[in-house]
């Protein structure tokens, strides 16, 4: 019972493909935590600014 190359290429294909889609997933992942961040950053700016009354 062995694996035929056409079988070998056809995995590769389909895991390469997996593959990028993953990264493509981690990309918008990463940009909305760095969205995330920006926001959570000017909240606690806007914090500073409202506890030491300057605006």
């Amino acid at each position: 019972m062995s694996i035929s190359k056409e079988d070998l290429l056809e995995k590769r294909k389909n895991l390469s493909t997996q593959l990028g889609n993953a990264q493509k997933n981690l990309y918008n992942i990463e940009g909305a935590i760095m969205f995330i961040n920006i926001e959570l950053k000017k909240m606690e700016e806007q914090d500073v600014r409202e506890s030491t009354g300057t605006d």
